[in-house]
């Protein structure tokens, strides 16, 4: 998988820190949770998960 955000680096607007990511595969029942650490993505959207294929 692919995470791609915007980092938040506005001054004076709220943001917040990451510390983990959950994420349920395609076609799966249960999340998989992630150590993810220092993400500071923007608050207003910006962020997708991409799969990885090959």
């Amino acid at each position: 998988m692919l995470v791609d955000y915007l980092r938040h680096e506005a001054p004076g607007q709220a943001g917040f820190k990451v510390t983990g990511i959950a994420l349920t595969p395609p076609g799966g029942t249960g999340r998989l949770t992630f150590h993810w650490e220092g993400a500071n993505p923007r608050t207003d959207g910006g962020t997708y998960v991409h799969p990885v294929t090959g």
